[in-house]
């Protein structure tokens, strides 16, 4: 099965799971394009909290070829300019894939076209869900989830946006605090396998937080150099 036929049979059982019949919103994610993530030299899996059940859930939130039909549309210039969750994804990964790999320029869309992400929650959706809610379907669906971030998608980062506490319900004691920029603004992690460090995680702010996105990269830019020059390097 390629990743993509993957992708879906997870989606079609944990549908079953939720009790999610045919009419419920059921978020799709994963890879925006599967040929390009598996030949990427670093995977990078975003980690979001939910896609909001109402009139504006397909807004922001397109994947596979509809999202690259929509960047032909409208370009890359101006999917840019949008202050939306993809857009300043984009440009994190961009400083992520630029600092570990300075040799190559990469573009900020070319780079979130080569990367996945992924909802915790992707049913039965709100405008903010409560902590406790997010942390119960992170509890109920964490077979799920594990499964799509290590059997299908097996990303070497995990990118959160105030999402790696979520991540703790997943893995449990399995994540290792490395680093974080003075202002504790962004923040690195180890996932352990038997003891040993197998993925990088990188904590921000959500993508729609208000605070400076500019500062926020140039902070992660600090750490990711800082990471890299030092003995807990993995790439």
């Amino acid at each position: 099965m390629n990743i993509r036929d993957k992708e879906n049979e997870l989606f079609k059982r944990w549908r079953f799971h939720a009790g999610a019949d045919a009419n419920t919103f059921f978020v799709q994610d994963g890879t925006l394009d599967p040929e390009a993530y598996i030949n990427s030299k670093v995977k990078i899996g975003s980690v979001l909290k939910e896609t909001p059940f109402d009139s504006t859930a397909h807004q922001g939130y397109v994947f596979g070829p509809a999202f690259v039909d929509s960047l032909e549309k409208n370009g890359s210039s101006e999917f840019l300019k949008k202050k939306g969750t993809l857009s300043i994804l984009a440009k994190r990964i961009a400083v992520i894939l630029n600092t570990l790999h300075p040799s190559e320029s990469h573009d900020p869309v070319d780079s979130l076209k080569q990367t996945a992400y992924l909802n915790l929650k992707k049913y039965r959706g709100t405008k903010t869900s409560s902590q406790k809610d997010l942390e119960n379907v992170a509890i109920r669906d964490k077979e799920f989830l594990k499964e799509q971030i290590e059997e299908i998608l097996n990303p070497d980062i995990l990118l959160c946006g105030k999402t790696r506490h979520y991540l703790g319900f997943i893995y449990g004691r399995d994540i290792h605090f490395i680093a974080e920029d003075p202002t504790k603004k962004v923040k690195l992690f180890h996932l352990l396998q038997d003891g040993k460090p197998t993925r990088l995680i990188i904590e921000m702010y959500h993508p729609s937080h208000r605070s400076s996105e500019e500062e926020q990269l140039k902070k992660l830019r600090e750490v990711l150099v800082s990471y890299k020059n030092s003995g807990d390097f993995l790439f």
